[in-house]
């Protein structure tokens, strides 16, 4: 990753095996944060200004701009990038780990300047004629210049933990993978996460029971609200993904899990919880499953969205449900540890409600293999009932 001196952008980044080792993004403004007027005629928390990109804030990226290594050692390497935004000290702390494909992100400032949004801004070299961002159990494709007025007047797009621009015929993209803030705005290979806004802060309406206890903070505490909101400290996280194949499916039409899967590791990462309390004869996880996994879903394009007791019977029976993630009817294939398997009585396809419904599949005991068809962002459930 090479970066510009005086204004801390980006200038090239490469992954071995996309795009022919070339360069991923261009031009020279990937990493640099822009500023917009955020004054609404109303509702401010949660309208933005009408064609705000056409009242942009002079925010120069070039103010006391310092680049420094502050981390390097063999595991991970950190780039702080600090700069005076405004009136606004910013730093961006970029770190690489070995063997890692993402590039993460940290953004902290003290923000002082009202009625200002700001948008940290990636110019990728795919050329996306599409956006796609997923939802909660889902994804939905976006053009990156809309044509027609009800798709330009969604120029403000959410996502949930990620979004991304790949190219034409997928032959590889760069997501964005998120934690914490859902909007982003798109222009062919451009996009741009909404970082902060600092507008005016929200009103109640007349009927609201807000109005007695801010009088009540008024007047024992002496506590009103604030003029604007998000003033103060702020941070954010975030990550660059380069990948191969598209969002959803790679250039010959198969699926592709890579996206959906940095993104939900990126949001729920790995929490080590001692096993000692649990290691009993008679509850799970048994002493012998510690070390191996429960199950191994052998289709790239279903993931575990949840693996549960029943909340419902109380009957130590354990509800599965996996989803298909690529938009893409597939037959999915899990082997259920061996460990495991001796545990189960039967299994039982189930609706959200836990309740048993009319459903196809396979359970093959002996080699603990579950298979069954599931439709394009189906989620398909099952319940385990354990021995006694």
């Amino acid at each position: 990753t090479l970066f510009r001196s005086k204004t801390g952008a980006i200038l090239e980044v490469t992954a071995e095996g996309i795009n022919a080792g070339n360069n991923l993004v261009k031009g020279n403004s990937s990493n640099l944060t822009l500023g917009f007027e955020d004054t609404p005629k109303q509702w401010p928390a949660w309208n933005l200004k009408e064609e705000y990109w056409k009242h942009p804030v002079n925010l120069p990226n070039d103010k006391d701009v310092k680049i420094e290594v502050i981390e390097n050692g063999p595991v991970f390497a950190t780039i702080a990038v600090t700069r005076t935004l405004g009136i606004s000290p910013v730093t961006q702390k970029i770190t690489l780990f070995t063997g890692c494909e993402e590039i993460f992100f940290e953004y902290l400032t003290d923000w002082k300047q009202p009625e200002v949004m700001l948008k940290v801004m990636y110019s990728t070299a795919t050329e996306a004629d599409n956006s796609v961002a997923d939802i909660v159990y889902g994804a939905i494709t976006r053009k990156t210049k809309p044509e027609v007025p009800c798709d330009k007047a969604r120029y403000e797009k959410i996502c949930h933990k990620y979004f991304d621009l790949s190219t034409p015929s997928n032959e590889w993209g760069v997501a964005l993978l998120n934690e914490g803030k859902y909007a982003f705005d798109t222009d062919g290979g451009d996009f741009r996460l909404t970082m902060l806004r600092s507008p005016t802060y929200p009103g109640a309406s007349g009927e609201s029971w807000v109005h007695k206890e801010r009088a009540m903070n008024l007047e024992k505490y002496n506590h009103n609200v604030p003029k604007y909101t998000g003033l103060g400290p702020f941070k954010c996280k975030y990550a660059l993904l380069a990948h191969k194949g598209g969002t959803l499916i790679d250039a010959k039409g198969n699926p592709n899990g890579r996206v959906k899967r940095a993104a939900d590791e990126f949001n729920e990462p790995v929490v080590v919880i001692s096993a000692s309390k649990f290691i009993d004869a008679n509850s799970l996880p048994h002493k012998e499953l510690l070390g191996t996994p429960l199950l191994t879903i052998m289709t790239p394009n279903v993931y575990l969205g949840t693996l549960k007791f029943n909340e419902w019977e109380k009957t130590g029976s354990i509800i599965i449900r996996m989803v298909e993630s690529s938009g893409m009817a597939s037959t999915a294939n899990v082997k259920i540890n061996s460990v495991f398997c001796q545990r189960i009585k039967s299994i039982q396809a189930v609706d959200l409600l836990e309740r048993p419904i009319d459903f196809q599949f396979n359970w093959d005991p002996a080699q603990g293999l579950l298979k069954f068809d599931i439709k394009k962002f189906e989620i398909g459930r099952a319940s385990c009932r354990e021995r006694v």
